[in-house]
This record gives structure tokens, C-alpha cells and sequence, in this order.
């Protein structure tokens, strides 16, 4: 009922900045970089759309337009399900998703998006609808990838699959110096052909503040 109100509630927001021309932007989980301060506008805050269901059984996954991944880790886990999850805990799920949503299991399962099935969208001009692959479904198609410029969305629902391996994943992580810059590129491009699926590599350069010096991180 409460997120009923509040999708209600964004929705007049909506209706009003675009009858009166002016200018709006959202935040979801939080996790963008984007400088607002100057901004002469209209801020939409999400945050307090984070629920989370996940029927175990069916393995449908409905989470607010605020969730973080962090958030999802346990509930995925203890039903023995899986998304294909970024790497940072931080990251807002439904950003993420609407950007094509690369995480460390989209060699195996997918980009998040694969998972879609279906999302509930304020619309540009202020209409709460439901978009899927039957219903609105040119406009679920452009959210899938491009989704930030299509509207506000409220709430989206996954089919997530049951976990490989029982749920028991290995992380390694391997530090560079930046003196090892050549080597460190050699070891990336080794797996360019040969990288299998279950894998995933994440690259990150990063400052240590402790040793003074820029280094490259290797996640896999």
C-alpha cells in the first residue's frame, strides 16, 4: 500500500514538472557519480522504494526501484536463488538493470536485463504503467539497455534461476603494481579466447594511499 502511494505520489510529481516544464531527474540506489549541485530543477528521490519478495518456489523476484545489491545477497541466497549481480554492494539494482547490468555471472546466466520480465513505470508524461514483453511492449523493449530516458521505474520483477554450484562461489583477488602495467594487460589478454563461461574477470585501477602508488586490482 505504501509503495502504491508513493508511485502515486511521483506520478503527480511527474505530471507537474512536465506541465510546467521543469527540468527533473531521478535517484535510485544512489551509486551515480553525476554532479547535481548546480542542477535548476526538480529531484525525484526513490529511496524509499526498497522492498523485496522473492517467492522461492516460483523463483520470481520483485524488488523496488531502490534496491541494492547488497540488500538482495542474503534473501538470493537463503531460497537458493541467483541473479546475475554486480560486484559493488552499493549499486542500485534497477540502474544497473536499465544499463544492461553486467555482473560476474553474465558469462553463465546473462545480463540482468535477461532476467526482466517486468517493470512498473512513471512514464514522461506522469502515467503509472506496467510494461512487459505483452503489455507496453515496444517501451519495455528501449527500457531494456537504454531504460534512463524512458521514465521512473517504480518496481521490476526478475525470474531468477536456482544457484550453481549450491550457491558456492570463489573470489580471488590479484594486486598489480603500476610498475607491472605490461604484465599486467599480458594476463587479460591471455583469457581474450579462452575465458570460460563460469568465469568472470573484473579489472580496477585503483590509489593505495598506504604505499603511495596507482595499482591495477584483478578480480575473479
Amino acid at each position: 500500500m505504501t509503495a502504491q502511494r508513493n508511485a502515486n505520489t511521483h506520478e503527480t510529481q511527474v505530471k507537474i514538472a512536465s506541465t510546467n516544464k521543469i527540468p527533473f531527474f531521478t535517484t535510485g540506489g544512489g551509486h551515480g557519480i553525476a554532479d547535481y549541485h548546480a542542477f535548476d530543477g526538480l529531484s525525484i528521490d526513490l529511496s524509499h522504494f526498497s522492498s523485496i519478495h522473492l517467492d522461492g518456489s516460483t523463483g520470481f523476484l520483485t524488488i523496488g526501484g531502490s534496491t541494492k545489491i547488497r540488500q538482495l545477497i542474503k534473501p538470493l541466497y537463503q531460497a537458493g536463488r541467483e541473479l546475475p549481480l554486480g560486484s559493488c554492494a552499493c549499486v542500485g539494482i534497477v540502474g544497473a538493470t536499465l544499463g544492461g547490468g553486467i555482473g560476474s555471472l553474465h558469462g553463465h546466466r546473462g545480463l540482468m536485463l535477461d532476467a526482466l520480465e517486468s517493470v512498473r513505470i512513471v512514464t514522461a508524461n506522469g502515467m503509472l504503467l506496467q510494461a512487459s514483453e505483452t503489455e507496453h511492449a515496444d517501451l519495455f523493449w528501449a527500457l531494456r539497455g537504454a531504460g534512463s530516458n524512458f521514465g521512473i521505474v517504480t518496481s521490476a520483477t526478475y525470474k531468477v534461476p536456482e544457484a550453481s554450484n549450491k550457491g558456492m562461489y570463489m573470489n580471488a583477488d590479484f594486486v598489480y603494481p603500476a610498475s607491472a602495467n605490461q604484465s599486467f594487460w599480458k594476463v587479460m589478454q591471455d583469457f581474450d579466447s579462452i575465458l570460460p563461461a563460469r568465469l568472470a574477470i573484473t579489472a580496477v585501477a585503483f590509489y593505495n594511499r598506504v604505499t603511495d602508488e596507482v595499482c591495477a586490482l584483478e578480480s575473479s
